[in-house]
């Protein structure tokens, strides 16, 4: 179960820290981790390890699964045994990284070499606009209340009796009670899942592995930028450089804008352009968000001899949108009448982003962007491998009378989403091309049952 209340977009600036924050969500979500049978045997084909092998895993809300991050690890070995560095680009991540990942079916462990995190105050028992948004906050007014009502109740000795002292033991008390109510509150928000996560690049390593975090004019080779923020959690991207057996690579994590144009099965498609229509600029924002995270990484690449190359994992939010015609901009939903059909038609708005507005040339109403063409010009592409959507998952419900759940087949497997949500391919990894000495394989998944699969890519160098 996640429940979640409408959403509040703040602007932010260019920084990796420090922001302010409102409100939040509780979820119990428990999740099971598979990795393609495809992905395992690709491990067991492995033999040869002398080349640097990096594995980078984008998972949103890891948290919701049972394996964690140690999961996420199992499933880079699982599509190659000699992987040396996992780099994680997690999205709406609240916790804090163990400073070791050790793997349940081989002798490897993973240490934590570097986290960076954009972020204000993230973490668990609050919403992302302060530290007590949430259920503290409730339990603060309680307390004042309560506190108020028995200091008027507390019988002072004679000498003592006045309004003002009363006044004076209602104050106390109620400061006293307020606290006691937001500690206790903070604590129960925990315990029922409710957090603000932020997006977060960690990146863990064997030991001796030859891997630092790089530099720029003897600062940290790490820029971030935040876009917005929701209650429970900080969209942006997050991109840091680092230098793995002597070569610059750049890792680079990025949550964008949800779209909010008919988002669950209850709406209908908003109304076009025209009227004012406010969930343009929301739509719009996603492909903002995409471009700075670009221009970001694009920023680490610049000035390094030899070429410099890159990982851009993240959930960029993109929902399956019809690419053309009367709905144009409106999400695309299944039928529900054949698997292989409903595939079909929502593979027509895979490659769309969301809109964007026209440039300084053009007249007119705004397009719709595509990955394809906010990719053109850099040698940076999307990787294949993955035949279903990666969001909004679900367990097999086809036996529940009247639920439409759409179901899709890969690997020999039957994957299940929610009804609520139009299946989108949410997840995404791209990659650099133009460095000889860097190669990447096909991307895999690795399957949960609730909310996002995590997808990951393995490389060579």
């Amino acid at each position: 179960l996640k429940c979640c209340l409408p959403e509040c977009i703040l602007d932010m600036s260019m920084y990796r820290q420090g922001q302010i924050f409102l409100w939040a969500t509780c979820s119990f979500t428990i999740s099971a981790v598979r990795i393609s049978s495809a992905a395992r045997t690709t491990a067991r084909r492995v033999t040869d390890c002398s080349k640097s092998t990096i594995c980078v895993v984008s998972s949103n809300a890891p948290r919701l699964h049972t394996s964690g991050l140690s999961g996420l690890a199992e499933g880079c070995l699982s599509d190659n045994n000699c992987t040396q560095v996992v780099a994680l680009a997690l999205q709406d991540y609240a916790g804090q990284p163990s400073n070791k990942l050790t793997s349940k079916h081989t002798d490897a462990v993973f240490h934590l070499i570097r986290y960076e995190v954009l972020h204000g105050i993230t973490g668990h028992g609050h919403l992302c606009y302060s530290y007590w948004a949430g259920g503290a906050w409730v339990g603060a007014a309680i307390g004042v209340l309560a506190g108020g009502w028995l200091g008027g109740k507390v019988p002072l000795p004679e000498a003592y009796s006045s309004e003002g002292a009363s006044a004076i033991l209602r104050v106390f008390a109620a400061v006293a009670m307020a606290g006691v109510g937001s500690v206790a509150a903070h604590f129960v928000s925990s315990m029922l899942g409710m957090s603000c996560g932020g997006v977060a690049v960690a990146v863990y390593a064997l030991k001796d592995t030859p891997i630092k975090l790089d530099t720029i004019n003897g600062s940290d080779a790490v820029f971030g930028i935040n876009t917005g923020i929701t209650a429970t959690t900080i969209k942006g991207t997050l991109a840091a450089r680092f230098k793995l057996a002597g070569h610059p690579i750049v890792i680079a994590s990025t949550h964008g804008t949800e779209g909010v144009r008919g988002k669950t099965s209850s709406e209908p498609c908003a109304v076009p352009y025209g009227n004012g229509a406010g969930w343009l600029e929301k739509e719009k924002q996603r492909v903002e968000d995409f471009r700075q995270g670009r221009q970001l990484i694009q920023k680490l690449r610049k000035g390094v001899s030899g070429g410099v190359a890159a990982l851009w994992a993240g959930d960029f939010n993109g929902p399956s949108m019809s690419p053309d015609g009367n709905s144009k901009g409106c999400t695309i939903w299944p039928r529900h009448n054949d698997p292989e059909e409903d595939l079909a038609l929502l593979k027509q708005g895979r490659n769309v982003l969301g809109w964007a507005s026209p440039g300084s040339w053009q007249h007119g109403p705004p397009n719709l962007a595509t990955f394809d063409d906010e990719m053109f010009g850099t040698d940076m592409t999307e990787a294949a491998g993955l035949r279903c959507p990666t969001y909004k998952k679900d367990v097999d419900r086809q036996a529940t009378p009247g639920v439409g759940q759409f179901k899709c087949k890969e690997d020999g497997n039957w994957l299940y989403y929610k009804s609520s949500h139009p299946p989108s391919w949410t997840d995404r990894i791209f990659h650099s091309t133009a460095q000889k000495w860097f190669k990447c394989g096909i991307m895999r998944r690795l399957v949960h049952t609730a909310d996002h699969d995590s997808v990951l890519l393995t490389c060579t160098l």
